[in-house]
C-alpha cells in the first residue's frame, strides 16, 4: 500500500508541475521529435521551383496548418526571375490561430528552391521546423508564414513587409537549418569576418572549425530573443553562435552574407529580426546543388533548434 501511495503522489506532482508549466507558457521538456522532422522532410523531398511543383507543397503546408487549428490565407505577389524575361506569381501562406494584436511575432521559412534540387537543407529544413513549431505553439500571438520567392530577390517577404499591416514586433527566419558535422574544418566564414567578429572567429578556431552548432544572425534590438534562444539551446547540449548585424548602413555592404534571407526586408524597416541557420554554403558542400538531398541533413539537429525556439515563443516572461 505504501508503494502504491508513493506512486500516486509522484504522478500527482508530475501532473501538477506539467499543468503549471503549461499555464505559465513555459515548455519544460522538448516536444518536437526528430521523427516528426523526418516526416516533414520526407513529404518536402521534391523540387519546389516550378508552379506545379510548388502547388503540391503549398497544399501540404496549408493542410498541416489547418490540421493544427490555424486559419490559413494566401498572399499573392509577382516578380521577375533574375536573368529571365519571365514574370511569375509568388504565393505566401499565412497561418494565424486568432486575431493578432499589434505586437505579434512572425516566424517564417521559404518553401521554394532553386531549379534541379530538392533543397532539403535549403529550405525544407526550415519549413519542417516551421510546421513543427506551429503544431506545438500555444502562443496565440504568433503568426507563421511560409514564404515563396526567397530565391528570387526575397520576393515573398519583400511583398509582405510592404503590403501587410500591422507589422510584427519581431521576425524570425528559419533558413537552411539541417547540415551538421562533427568533423574538423567543416565550417568556414566569409572573408574579413575573422577580424570583424574576432570573438566568433576565436570560438570557431577553438572548436577546430567543426560545423556542429546553430547560428543566429540577430539585429541588436532582437538581443533578448537571441539570448533566450542560446540559453534554451544549451539545455539540449546544442551550442549557438550568435552574430549581430552591423547597424551602420554603409558598413552593411561589407557584410552582405548576413542579409541573404527573408529577415532582411524586416530589419531594413527597423523591425527586430533574427535568422536561424546552419550558415548554408559556409558549411554545407551541397548548397544549391542537386546533392542537397534527404540523406545530407540531420533531423535531430533541426529538432533541437525547433525546441529551443518553441521555448522562447512559449515563455511569456
Amino acid at each position: 500500500m505504501l508503494v502504491v501511495f508513493i506512486f500516486i503522489i509522484v504522478l500527482g506532482l508530475i501532473y501538477f508541475t506539467s499543468e503549471n508549466a503549461q499555464k505559465s507558457g513555459l515548455i519544460v521538456h522538448p516536444k518536437i521529435s526528430s521523427r516528426e522532422i523526418d516526416y516533414y522532410l520526407d513529404v518536402l523531398n521534391r523540387e519546389r521551383f516550378t508552379e506545379e511543383s510548388k502547388q503540391t507543397i503549398r497544399n501540404f503546408i496549408k493542410s498541416e496548418f489547418e490540421k493544427y487549428g490555424y486559419k490559413v490565407t494566401e498572399q499573392k505577389t509577382d516578380g521577375f526571375i533574375p536573368g529571365l524575361n519571365e514574370r511569375r506569381i509568388f504565393i505566401n501562406i499565412i497561418a494565424d490561430k486568432s486575431i493578432l494584436n499589434e505586437e505579434y511575432i512572425l516566424i517564417g521559412a521559404h518553401y521554394d528552391t532553386v531549379p534541379r534540387t530538392t533543397g532539403i537543407d535549403d529550405n525544407a529544413s526550415g519549413v519542417a521546423a516551421l510546421l513543427a513549431l506551429a503544431k506545438y505553439n500555444q502562443n496565440p500571438n504568433v503568426r507563421f508564414v511560409a514564404f515563396d520567392g526567397e530565391e528570387y530577390n526575397l520576393s515573398g517577404s519583400r511583398y509582405y513587409i510592404k503590403n501587410t499591416s500591422p507589422k510584427p514586433q519581431l521576425m524570425v527566419s528559419l533558413e537552411t537549418m539541417g547540415y551538421y558535422s562533427n568533423e574538423p574544418n567543416t565550417q568556414s566564414i566569409p572573408a574579413f569576418y575573422d577580424w570583424a567578429y574576432r570573438g566568433l572567429y576565436n570560438r570557431l578556431k577553438s572548436n577546430q572549425f567543426r560545423g556542429n552548432f546553430s547560428s543566429s544572425v540577430c539585429t541588436y534590438n532582437a538581443d533578448d530573443f537571441c539570448d533566450k534562444y542560446e540559453s534554451y539551446a544549451s539545455s539540449q547540449n546544442l551550442e549557438v553562435y550568435t552574430i549581430y548585424v552591423p547597424t551602420l548602413y554603409f558598413i552593411r555592404n561589407f557584410f552582405l552574407d548576413l542579409f541573404r534571407s527573408d529577415h532582411t526586408p524586416f530589419l531594413l524597416e527597423g523591425i527586430p529580426a533574427v535568422m536561424i541557420t546552419d550558415s548554408a554554403n559556409f558549411r554545407s558542400p551541397n548548397y544549391h546543388k542537386p546533392r542537397d538531398t534527404r540523406d545530407n541533413v540531420n533531423a535531430e539537429f533541426i529538432a533541437k533548434q525547433a525546441n529551443a525556439l518553441l521555448r522562447v515563443i512559449s515563455n511569456k516572461d
